[in-house]
């Protein structure tokens, strides 16, 4: 978040005209007036933590579909935001790390990716219209929304692996898609937990210094 800042205006005119005494308070002025930039800056980092080492199915899109749906307003942030981080990231994994065992044209080109990005709107869709008053500081509902993301991720995700004709098409070959998945199961449960308490935390700080700016601003 703080790698946005210096390059916000009202950031380097707090600095420049001295309108506070330090720079934590510049930091708070800057997100008053920009709470929908550092948003997007706190969301889009976690986003390119994907690209870092990390546990199988140990992932932020789940969280990024939930937190988006219930901090913008804006219908594109809402729910195409994270289809859009998604598909970015994945171009770079398919580059590099992935690059032994897929290639663009191949993911691009499944049907089953594009099953696994409807994924996060349903997601947004679920968590706007649960979202009622404040969600982020109500953390037993952030915390099932994030259980309820993990277990729809799961179901959709290694349905598509089965459509994809691993395990034969045949019940018995949908039962072993998921029985395989399972070991992984608790990577994707804590992923979803660990990113929205980043996302949700960070969105708690956000608010609260904006509350205490303008209480300053009287």
């Amino acid at each position: 978040m703080a790698f946005f800042l210096p390059f916000s205006p009202y950031f380097v005119s707090c600095l420049t005209f001295k309108a506070f005494n330090n720079l934590w308070n510049c930091i708070a002025f800057a997100m008053t007036k920009k709470t929908t930039s550092t948003l997007l800056g706190i969301i889009t980092l976690v986003a390119v933590s994907r690209l870092l080492p990390h546990p199988p199915n140990f992932a932020p899109l789940g969280a990024i579909a939930v937190f988006a749906s219930v901090t913008f307003g804006n219908r594109f942030l809402k729910y195409v935001l994270p289809v859009f981080l998604a598909i970015i990231t994945d171009f770079i994994l398919v580059l590099t790390v992935n690059a032994a065992f897929t290639s663009p044209a191949a993911h691009f080109g499944s049907f089953g990716s594009y099953i696994i990005y409807a994924t996060y709107p349903v997601m947004g869709l679920v968590a706007h219209f649960i979202n009622k008053g404040k969600i982020h500081q109500k953390p037993k509902k952030i915390i099932g929304l994030s259980l309820a993301s993990s277990l729809f991720f799961f179901l959709v995700s290694n349905f598509v692996v089965w459509l994809g004709g691993w395990y034969g098409y045949t019940f018995a070959g949908l039962g072993a898609s998921y029985i395989a998945a399972i070991p992984f199961f608790h990577n994707t449960i804590g992923g979803d937990l660990f990113y929205n308490a980043a996302l949700f935390g960070s969105y708690y700080w956000v608010t609260k210094s904006q509350r205490s700016q303008e209480a300053i601003n009287g």
